[in-house]
């Protein structure tokens, strides 16, 4: 991820990729790409990024952390 970390497109696009087959470092991704987005102002960024995160975690089981990200967009 350290290469990654200022390319907030690039942390999302590694977020989606990996979101089945390393859900931990997926969130870890979108995590990053949010505080990018958040950092430069970037509102589409941080939109995407928690709908990435609601997804992971929608897929997770854990289904209380999914709808209160979606109400932060």
């Amino acid at each position: 991820l350290e290469a990654i970390k200022n390319k907030p497109d690039t942390a999302q696009n590694f977020c989606w990729r990996y979101k089945n087959i390393n859900p931990d470092l997926a969130i870890k991704a979108a995590e990053l790409a949010l505080q990018i987005a958040e950092k430069i102002n970037d509102e589409a960024g941080k939109s995407k990024s928690l709908g990435y995160l609601s997804v992971i975690f929608r897929d997770a089981g854990e289904y209380q952390k999914s709808p209160d990200l979606c109400f932060l967009v």
